[in-house]
C-alpha cells in the first residue's frame, strides 16, 4: 500500500512504544491497519526497506507517520524523501543464525540475546543478496541466515519458538577443541552412502566405512581451518576405544591449527587422521575425562572450551538391562561426568552420531547387537554439557558441522526469548506529536482523505485479478494520480490537476468487458467531474456540486473529490467481494481448411492450351 512522499514523518526520542521497528499511525477514522508492514523510503542515495509493525495510536495525527529517530536516520526519512508503506502478512521464523560482532564469549552473548525483547521483530527476507541486521540492545548484530520455509520478498517475524543461534567467527573468537574420535570395532561397519558430490573426492559410490565418513570430515575441517587467521584456536585429536591416546599432536598437548601453522604441523594432523583405525571397545567416561584435563592443562586462557564427540553411540543403560548398540564399559558416569565439567570448568561438549538406525538397515536388513547405532547417551551428554541439539546423520552431516565449526563457533540460545514491552507513549512523545497537529492542521484533512484512498485502491487491486480480466486501474496509474492529488495547486492549477487525475484512474479493462453495477457507478462518476473538469474555463462551481465540500477553496475541493473517489471505489471493493473468479471465454479451436477437390488433368484443345498473349498460327 503505497503513501505520497508529500505525507508527513514526525521522528521522536527513540524510547518508549515507538522506537526501531514499532511505528505509528492514527487511530482515528480510516487508517492503516495494525501489524507487520514493509516500509521503504526513496533518497537520492537509494532504496531503502525496513519491515516494521503498524500501531494505531490516538495521539498519532491523522496523515502522520511516528518513528522513532532511529529508524528515521537508518531509512534517511527526511523532508525530501519519499516513503511507501506496504502492509503484509508476516510468517514465523523458524530460526534465525546472527553473527557475534564483537569480541565475547557467545554463550554470555546468547544470555544477552534472550534478555533483549526480540520477540516480535519482523525482518525483511529479499530474494536478492543483501546485508541484514538485527538490533540487539542497541548492537547491530548481522543476520547470516533466515529459515522461513524456502519463502523470500516477506517479512519474517521472531515468535518464541524461534531457535536463535549465534556464530562467532574464528577471526572472533578463539576456541580449543577436543575432537573425540570413536575407534571401536562398530566404526568399520559400511552403512554410510556417498553423496554424489563427494565421489570424486573418495573415488568411491555406494557406501563407505563410518570410520572413512569421519576421516573425510575431518580433513575438511583441516581446509576451512587453513583459511582463518584470527584469535589463537587450539586443536587435539583423541582416539578413544576402551582408553583416550592422544593422535594430535603427536606429543600431546593441542597445537594451533589455522592459516598461520607451520607446514610440518598441518602434515602431521593429515597423517593422523590417516591412521585413525577402528577395533575394541568404547569408554566414552574415560575418554571425555582425558578430553577435560588436555583443556585445562593446555587450553589458552579466554578461549572457548569445546568437546566435540563423534561416535556411533554407546549402549547406555542401567547394569543388567539389555539394548542395542555398542557395549560401553563405564566404571564413571559419564552424565554426571560431563554436567561437573560443564558447571565447574565451563567446558562444553557437542556430539555428532555417525550413522543413525535407519541407514544401518538400509544396509544390513536386521539388528545386530554391538554394530547398530544408538545415540541415547550423546543426547543425554549433549542436555547436560551445554551444547548444541546432537547432529545425527552420514557423511554430509559429518561434513557440515566441521566446515562450520572450522570457521568459528556457533551457540544456540537456550533461554527462553523475552518481548520487547509495549509501553505508553511518554509526555515528551504526546508533546511533539501535538505540536505536529497544529503544526499540520491545514493539510491534516488532504493527508486523512489520502490515506482512505490509498487503502481503498490497495484493496481493488488486490481482487481485480481475481474477478477482473486484469488490473481495474493500472498500478503505476494509480500512484501517479495519488501523487498529484497531494501536491499542493492554487485555484488556477486546480482544473489541469484534476484533468489528469481524472484520466489516470479511468478503468483499463477490455471495452467488451460487462462492467458491474458498481464499477459502472465508478466510471459514471469519473464522466461527471470529467465534464466539468475539461470545460473552459474548469466548471469549478459544477464540481463542487457533484463533490459536496465542506469548505471553500482549492484545498477543501480537493479533499471533497479524494472522498468522492474513495466511496465509489469502496462500492468496487465491496461488490468484487461477492462476484465469482473470472474466466475468460473459451478460445473456439482453429477451422481446418475444407479439402480441395484434386485437379484435373488440363484440357488438350487448343484454347484451353493457349497461354494468354500469345496467338496460334498455322
Amino acid at each position: 500500500m503505497t503513501r505520497p512522499g508529500e505525507q508527513r514523518v514526525v521522528a521522536l526520542p527513540p524510547r518508549g512504544l515507538l522506537r526501531g521497528w514499532r511505528v505509528g499511525v492514527s487511530a482515528d477514522g480510516v487508517s492503516w491497519p495494525e501489524g507487520p508492514a514493509l516500509l521503504s523510503a526513496e533518497t537520492a542515495g537509494g532504496m531503502h526497506l525496513r519491515a516494521v509493525e503498524v500501531c494505531r495510536l490516538r495521539e498519532v495525527p491523522a496523515g502522520v507517520l511516528a518513528v522513532g529517530e532511529d529508524l528515521r536516520d537508518e531509512l534517511f526519512l527526511l523532508d525530501d524523501a519519499r516513503w511507501n508503506l506496504h502492509p503484509q502478512q508476516a510468517v514465523d521464523a523458524r530460526r534465525i543464525v546472527l553473527e557475534l560482532p564483537t569480541e565475547r564469549q557467545p554463550e554470555t552473548a546468547a544470555e544477552q540475546i534472550a534478555r533483549a525483547g526480540i520477540v516480535g521483530t519482523p525482518l525483511w527476507v529479499p530474494s536478492q543478496p543483501g546485508e541484514l541486521f538485527l538490533d540487539v540492545a542497541g548492537v547491530p548484530h548481522r543476520v547470516i541466515e533466515v529459515d522461513t520455509g524456502s519463502r523470500y520478498d516477506v517479512i519474517a517475524r521472531i515468535g518464541p519458538r524461534t531457535i536463535v543461534e549465534v556464530f562467532a567467527p574464528g577471526v572472533k573468537a578463539g576456541v580449543d577443541m577436543v575432537i573425540l574420535a570413536d575407534c571401536s570395532g562398530s566404526m568399520e561397519a559400511e552403512d554410510i552412502p556417498v553423496p554424489r558430490e563427494s565421489m570424486l573426492a573418495l573415488r568411491r559410490n555406494g557406501y563407505i566405512q563410518r570410520m572413512e565418513a569421519l576421516q573425510q570430515a575431518l580433513r575438511d575441517l583441516l581446509e576451512v581451518r587453513l583459511r582463518v587467521a584470527g584469535r589463537v584456536s587450539r586443536v587435539a585429536l583423541m582416539s578413544f576405544t576402551s582408553t583416550a591416546t592422544p593422535r594430535f599432536p603427536r606429543s600431546g598437548g593441542m597445537a594451533q591449527l589455522d592459516g598461520g601453522s607451520p607446514p610440518e604441523v598441518i602434515q602431521e594432523f593429515r597423517e593422523a587422521v590417516a591412521l585413525l583405525r577402528p577395533r575394541g571397545l568404547t569408554h566414552i567416561g574415560n575418554a571425555i575425562h582425558a578430553a577435560a584435563d588436555l583443556l585445562y592443562q593446555h587450553g589458552h586462557p579466554g578461549n572457548e572450551r569445546l568437546v566435540v564427540l563423534v561416535s556411533d553411540g554407546a549402549d547406555w543403560a542401567p547394569r543388567g538391562d539389555q539394548g542395542t548398540g555398542e557395549i560401553m564399559e563405564a566404571t564413571s558416569e559419564p552424565v554426571g561426568l560431563m554436567e561437573h565439567l560443564h558447571r565447574d570448568m565451563n567446558i562444553r561438549l557437542h556430539a555428532i552420531g555417525i550413522s543413525t538406525r535407519e541407514l544401518f538397515l538400509r544396509r544390513y536388513r536386521a539388528e545386530q547387537p554391538g554394530i547398530t547405532p544408538n545415540h541415547d547417551l550423546l543426547e543425554a551428554l549433549v542436555k547436560v554439557g551445554g551444547g548444541d541439539p546432537t547432529t545425527i546423520g552420514g557423511l554430509d552431516v559429518l561434513v557440515e558441522y566441521f566446515s562450520g565449526v572450522g570457521g568459528g563457533i556457533t551457540h544456540r540460545v537456550r533461554q527462553t526469548l523475552s518481548s520487547a514491552p509495549r509501553e505508553p507513549l511518554d509526555a515528551g512523545a504526546r508533546d511533539i506529536l501535538q505540536r505536529s497537529a497544529g503544526d499540520g492542521a491545514r493539510a491534516g484533512d488532504r493527508n486523512a482523505a489520502l490515506e482512505a484512498f490509498g487503502i481503498v485502491i490497495t484493496k481493488v487491486e488486490a481482487v481485480s485479478d481475481r474477478v477482473f480480466p486484469g488490473k481495474l486501474i493500472s498500478t503505476d496509474n494509480s500512484g501517479r494520480a495519488q501523487r498529484r492529488l497531494g501536491s499542493d495547486v492554487t485555484e488556477d492549477q486546480l482544473g489541469n490537476t484534476l484533468r489528469a487525475v481524472v484520466k489516470l484512474l479511468y478503468p483499463t479493462l477490455p471495452t467488451d468487458f460487462a462492467r458491474p453495477p458498481a464499477v459502472a457507478g465508478y466510471v459514471a462518476l469519473l464522466d461527471q467531474l470529467k465534464a466539468r473538469v475539461e470545460a473552459r474555463p474548469p466548471d469549478l462551481s459544477g464540481l463542487a456540486a457533484v463533490c459536496r465540500p465542506d469548505g471553500t477553496g482549492p484545498d477543501a475541493l480537493v479533499v471533497a473529490v479524494i472522498q468522492r473517489l474513495t466511496e465509489a471505489l469502496g462500492g468496487v471493493e465491496a461488490e468484487a467481494a461477492t462476484l465469482p473468479d473470472y474466466a475468460p471465454a473459451p478460445v473456439p479451436a482453429p477451422m481446418r481448411p475444407a479439402q480441395r477437390a484434386p485437379e484435373t488433368e488440363p484440357a488438350t484443345s487448343a484454347t484451353s492450351s493457349v497461354m494468354p498473349g500469345f496467338v496460334m498460327r498455322d
